[in-house]
């Protein structure tokens, strides 16, 4: 049975969609989507991150986030990190009052804190409540230093496990599943190669029956 052109169009369609895929998605997880996870004492006082070097020029994310699901009731953690919507409901204040520097080499590059006009936004996720304090570009290949100075003391957010986080939330650990725009047309690709093969195929099929 032979194949038609269209079959081998279709082919080649399927095998560059699963291949680009296969590729992407390896590229992907080589990449440093999340340089900095790590547990933060929240006492009065600075806290510097390990030196990180991206593989990627992206804008990452300053987050502090803390368990919902340990010692502390999601709603009392929420209060803490100034997270909860309506105030008036939170039995305790907010607990949370950060800054941050960004530096190179030891020169200062962007900074920001929960003071600034506009911060912050929350988010709950895997049973954890995050406070997102800052926003900054990093660039491929270049080290950096974060720098987070607690300005009042936050040790009542402890029982809830705090960690300093700098990541680039569409491909972090929360966020790794999401379907990209180049994986959409690599699906695609190999579904719009299946169009054209199967009817191909199947018309082979009937051609060499009646044949025999």
């Amino acid at each position: 049975m032979g194949m038609t052109k269209r079959f081998w169009i279709g082919a080649a369609f399927l095998a560059a969609g699963i291949a680009a895929y296969f590729a992407f998605n390896s590229w992907l997880h080589t990449r440093t989507w999340q340089p900095v996870y790590m547990p933060v004492d929240l006492t009065t006082g600075t806290v510097r991150s390990p030196e990180f070097t991206p593989n990627v020029s992206v804008n990452y994310e300053v987050r502090i986030e803390a368990s919902a699901r340990g010692k502390l009731p999601a709603k009392i953690v929420a209060c803490l990190l100034n997270a909860q919507t309506n105030a008036k409901e939170c039995p305790l204040p907010p607990a949370l009052s950060v800054g941050w520097v960004l530096t190179s080499h030891e020169k200062m590059l962007e900074h920001g804190s929960t003071e600034d006009k506009g911060c912050c936004e929350s988010a709950a996720s895997n049973g954890a409540i995050s406070r997102t304090i800052g926003r900054f570009h990093a660039e491929k290949g270049r080290s950096y230093v974060l720098l987070l100075n607690v300005l009042e003391d936050g040790t009542a957010l402890g029982a809830a496990d705090p960690h300093l986080i700098v990541d680039y939330p569409a491909f972090s650990k929360s966020g790794g599943g999401q379907l990209t725009v180049v994986q959409f047309f690599c699906v695609a690709s190999a579904i719009f190669g299946l169009f054209l093969m199967v009817p191909s195929w199947m018309a082979g099929r009937k051609q060499n029956g009646e044949a025999q």
